[in-house]
């Protein structure tokens, strides 16, 4: 039996988000796991009690119907036991116990990369900015990562595309999933030089709960995260604070303060210190002293981002196919009345068990999961993450969590 069908196992039995950091020192190889009796890994004090029946209950037999897709869409998997796996990534706690992949590894190896992130319904400005800094980005020799979403994300690969340069979209659904976002556009081009990554096995079907998780495999990768455009309540401003506990740098580009697409930018900026960016050299500059021989640094583009090379198009990466609609006073009301209403609705499930638990004092991560004990420390994060989306929760520092 090959290594990596034993992580495959391994995944599935604990799913996503989990301390992996600790199994992985613990045991070593998924396959150390498989063969523990289930008293060997009680005494191990990594697992939690529902991890423990996870892993009793699942049989080897469910990564046939895996490895049959894979073979099907003709992706490849990286374990972190291969010597492709990202070694960045490896360093985060809740380091992916399988990537699945298409495109070549090898560009994330002592090479310094870059996250763009931002909003899906950004402006002409916000898609302009992306793009620039991209191609700014690697015309200086970095790695341009994102999630391959419409907007800024797409215009960041775009960005990085265009200036013969090299990205890598990672993607919170499966390869096989019926996903219409913008790296689906440009996979083609992205694969030419580049990389595109899921940890999800290749028949997961698009979730809205899947992209907070794969969040922080973006900000893993990358030695630094840049936010361009995005409101408050975003997956990009989940991305900067993935990036700070990681201890990865934090960037904010701007585009225009009184437009509500920057209300995360600026938040980012007022609160959580995050660095100004003008120019590629504002990002780069950064880890000249830190990381000196990733790039020549003194090549690394200055000029603003403002002086952008003519027109782009942007079709590609952005939902042309739908109309905008001018809303009256009246239909927003009652748009307004029905996301409202689709709030309670969503509050269902393991959401709601873990909303119960909190109030409006701040409550550790810990305490959380020991009142919860049938969840997994990684479902809970998810629920964690759409409650503060959603805006029913507030993170503070210290792995802090309370109502809002």
């Amino acid at each position: 039996m090959n290594d990596k069908a034993y992580w495959i196992w391994l995944q599935k039995a604990l799913g996503t988000g989990v301390k992996t950091d600790e199994i992985v020192a613990y045991y070593k190889t998924a396959k150390e796991i498989y063969f523990a009796s289930p008293e060997d890994r009680g005494r191990s004090g990594v697992f939690t009690k529902l991890q423990l029946q996870k892993l009793k209950e699942t049989p080897l037999e469910v990564i046939d119907q895996v490895i049959e897709d894979c073979r099907k869409c003709g992706c490849r998997v990286l374990t972190p036991d291969s010597e492709k796996y990202p070694e960045k990534l490896r360093q985060i706690r809740n380091f992916p116990l399988v990537l699945y992949y298409y495109g070549n590894p090898d560009i994330l190896k002592d090479r310094m990369t870059i996250a763009i992130v931002g909003t899906r319904n950004a402006t002409k400005a916000g898609l302009t900015t992306a793009h620039r800094l991209s191609y700014s980005l690697v015309k200086s020799g970095a790695v341009v990562v994102s999630g391959g979403a419409f907007g800024i994300d797409g215009a960041s690969h775009l960005g990085a595309l265009n200036g013969d340069g090299e990205t890598v979209a990672v993607l919170g659904c499966g390869f096989m999933a019926k996903y219409h976002d913008s790296a689906e556009n440009l996979k083609k081009d992205i694969l030419r030089k580049g990389l595109i990554i899921t940890e999800h096995p290749p028949a997961t079907p698009a979730h809205a709960s899947y992209f907070p998780v794969r969040n922080r495999i973006i900000s893993g990768l990358s030695y630094g995260v840049v936010v361009v455009e995005c409101p408050i309540k975003s997956g990009s401003v989940i991305t900067a604070k993935c990036a700070l506990e990681q201890g990865r740098e934090v960037f904010a580009v701007s585009v225009n303060v009184l437009d509500s697409q920057n209300t995360g930018t600026i938040d980012l900026l007022r609160r959580f210190n995050a660095i100004p960016v003008y120019s590629c050299s504002d990002v780069l500059s950064v880890f000249e002293f830190t990381r000196p021989g990733l790039l020549d640094y003194s090549k690394i583009d200055s000029s603003p981002l403002y002086e952008s090379a003519g027109e782009i198009d942007f079709s590609a990466v952005t939902k042309t196919s739908h109309k905008k609609q001018i809303e009256t006073k009246d239909n927003k009301e009652i748009k307004e009345t029905k996301e409202t209403k689709n709030e309670v609705l969503k509050l269902t499930g393991n959401a709601e068990t873990v909303y119960k638990v909190l109030s409006d004092k701040p409550m550790h991560i810990d305490d959380i999961t020991r009142n919860i004990p049938s969840l997994s420390v990684g479902r809970i994060m998810v629920s964690l993450t759409q409650l503060e989306m959603e805006g029913l929760v507030v993170s503070d520092s210290g792995k802090k969590y309370r109502r809002k």
